[in-house]
């Protein structure tokens, strides 16, 4: 069960790319951008998944859902975008192409050490929240983000706020998923899960894959 955990990003980073018309942008940067969220972040994160383990949230249950909020969905999301412009507005300035795809797999990379790295302390500890959910949970964030913040970086005015505002909430909806789970509305969890899955993905389709097939039909008219 746990090989889901460890590999279900990496596989879904494939999966994006098979996908992707080899027009739209070079496979080669798009694997760059991977590595670096591998690389220069991930190492710096990894470190703060032991903090969690010696904090148990055995707390209220607002309490409970700001832990979750904090360790499980908005301390990685916060780094990852903390790092995102570090890395692409400050280091590598000169490959600094904020495309939907490009955020995908900076995401994409930055979480894939993650999962492993909490398979290991929590080892003999496993459940559906670590091995499944978790997992789902963050690839419906990278979608959204992806797709959200990738649109945001082109938009003027404030829509373009409005969408960044919608992406610094999504973990806040997330973590809804993680309290559900520990007051053990296990039913209630997976279907939150599925919701975001589903919506994140029909939301990807249609303001990328579909947007762009038909501008590119357009162009062709």
């Amino acid at each position: 069960m746990s090989i889901f955990a460890i590999f279900a990003l990496p596989l879904f980073f494939l999966s994006i790319l098979s996908f992707l018309p080899r027009e739209e942008i070079s496979r080669d940067e798009l694997w760059i951008k991977y590595f670096r969220g591998l690389i220069v972040v991930s190492p710096l994160v990894v470190v703060l998944l032991f903090l969690k383990r010696e904090l148990p949230a055995t707390f209220p249950h607002a309490r409970i859902y700001l832990f979750h909020l904090f360790f499980d969905h908005a301390l990685f999301f916060f780094f990852a975008i903390i790092g995102y412009f570090i890395t692409f507005s400050i280091i590598f300035t000169s490959n600094s192409n904020h495309s939907t795809v490009g955020v995908l797999s900076y995401m994409s990379g930055f979480y894939t050490l993650i999962s492993p790295a909490e398979l290991l302390i929590y080892y003999g500890k496993y459940n559906i929240y670590i091995l499944f959910l978790i997992p789902f949970l963050r690839i419906a964030l990278i979608l959204y983000v992806s797709v959200t913040a990738g649109k945001a970086f082109y938009v003027e005015g404030w829509g373009r706020y409005l969408l960044f505002l919608s992406v610094i909430i999504f973990p806040a909806i997330t973590a809804a998923v993680s309290l559900l789970y520990r007051l053990n509305y296990i039913l209630s969890a997976v279907s939150l899960t599925a919701f975001l899955v589903v919506g994140s993905v029909t939301l990807f389709y249609f303001l990328h894959f579909a947007f762009n097939r038909t501008m590119r039909n357009v162009r062709k008219a």
